[in-house]
């Protein structure tokens, strides 16, 4: 992210066929944008809004949330939460 002309890194894991790629294997990728994508600056809007709002961090509240009731949670750790979100895209989706 240091590199001149680049505004957003994006990492993640490629399962190939299942998005039609010609590698069958899952593979990381990294990608480089020269700017910051569209959802991205929408989730920075919102996490600033709620900031304003409540003077709080919006993920330290969420995770707060979603340990307190646990129905989504699929494990958690002493440092670490991991959850199907409310309204998940896939239906392997977890943050």
């Amino acid at each position: 992210s240091a590199a001149p002309g680049v505004e957003q890194v994006f990492c993640f894991e490629n399962r190939g066929v299942e998005i039609g790629v010609t590698l069958a294997h899952p593979h990381g990728q990294i990608y480089a944008f020269p700017f910051t994508t569209p959802r991205t600056l929408k989730m920075i809007a919102s996490a600033d809004e709620h900031r304003a709002r409540t003077g709080r961090n919006l993920f330290e509240d969420l995770v707060a949330a979603e340990r307190a009731e646990p129905v989504r949670v699929v494990l958690a750790g002493e440092h670490w939460t991991a959850f199907v979100p409310f309204a998940p895209r896939w239906p392997y989706e977890v943050h």
